[in-house]
């Protein structure tokens, strides 16, 4: 495995090491990489600073000026660290509207969300990608609404906690072709046929993992991604990670 594997690795297995992440950095300085060097350094920074203070803003800067300089499936890998979310509104028949047409997930979906304040409604997105999801929240016609971008973290709890992991969005219907991975995904994950698989996600969101400890979230979340082909497979927000309440 290469020094550049290694550092890959470790942000796959723990996407909230910051300190890999600056250690990643500075190796890829040494190289003549600054570029890379530098969206590290911000996606770093804008974990921990506070967000509307001007280090916050030059650091969003930063990132974004690195950006076009960097590889899309790269930055996918070692800058997937933040979450958008919902955090208080108004107008709930609004909220429940857009993120029904946000994430793609059915009304009664949208509702439990909105329900669920403070709640994160995109996870596991690069900065680059979800300050956009984070703006759609602002649009004028959805009432007041207060939501931020904050750094995702790892699945907490005590000791045996477990999480379900649900597939939230679909590319539209029209799209069958692109959805297959995810049919296929689902097929392999939940032991159906294929047809039942096409038919599980039309009434979303479905389960397609439960009872798995947080060691095993991560590495089941890659596999998924690497199975869907994410960014053509599934749409941004499809993936979440749900705690499971004490029975």
């Amino acid at each position: 495995m290469s020094d550049e594997s290694a550092f890959l690795e470790m942000l796959r297995a723990n996407p909230a090491d910051d300190t890999a992440r600056l250690v990643y950095a500075d190796w890829l300085d040494e190289r003549d990489e600054p570029q890379k060097a530098q969206y590290l350094r911000a996606v770093a920074d804008l974990a921990w600073l506070t967000g509307g203070t001007p280090e916050y803003t030059a650091a969003a800067i930063s990132l974004f000026t690195a950006c076009p300089h960097t590889d899309l499936m790269w930055r996918n890998k070692t800058g997937a660290r933040f979450d958008v979310v919902l955090e208080r509104f108004d107008d709930k028949i609004r909220v429940i509207r857009l993120i029904h047409e946000r994430i793609g997930c059915g009304l009664a979906g949208a509702k439990a969300l909105a329900e669920s304040v403070p709640v994160a409604i995109f996870s596991w997105l690069p900065f680059e990608a979800a300050l956009p999801d984070l703006l759609a929240f602002g649009h004028p016609n959805a009432g007041r609404i207060e939501a931020c971008v904050r750094p995702t973290a790892l699945p907490q709890g005590a000791p045996g906690a477990e999480f379900d992991i649900l597939l939230c969005a679909l590319h539209p219907e029209t799209s069958y072709g692109r959805n297959f991975p995810v049919y296929f995904f689902v097929a392999q994950t939940l032991s159906l046929s294929t047809d039942e698989a096409t038919a599980r996600p039309r009434s979303l969101p479905v389960m397609v993992a439960s009872g798995l400890h947080s060691k095993e979230v991560i590495d089941f979340i890659h596999q998924m991604k690497l199975a869907c082909n994410v960014g053509q497979g599934l749409p941004s927000g499809a993936i979440r990670v749900v705690p499971r309440l004490p029975s």
